[in-house]
């Protein structure tokens, strides 16, 4: 920890960055459905966390 700063010390992160894409696709498909579902028009930018398949 004596390399850390401050910030970083003892801090757990928000989320799990090995699953956080389906955290991500769950959210943006429930709001493709509730677009859908009121008729109404939907715009979304969808980036995952993964650039490439295989890095």
């Amino acid at each position: 920890m004596k390399d850390m700063q401050g910030w970083q010390q003892g801090r757990k992160a928000k989320y799990d960055m090995e699953t956080f894409d389906e955290v991500l696709v769950k959210s943006s498909s429930a709001f493709m459905d509730k677009a859908k579902k009121a008729g109404k028009p939907f715009f979304i930018w969808h980036n995952t966390t993964r650039m490439h398949v295989f890095t």
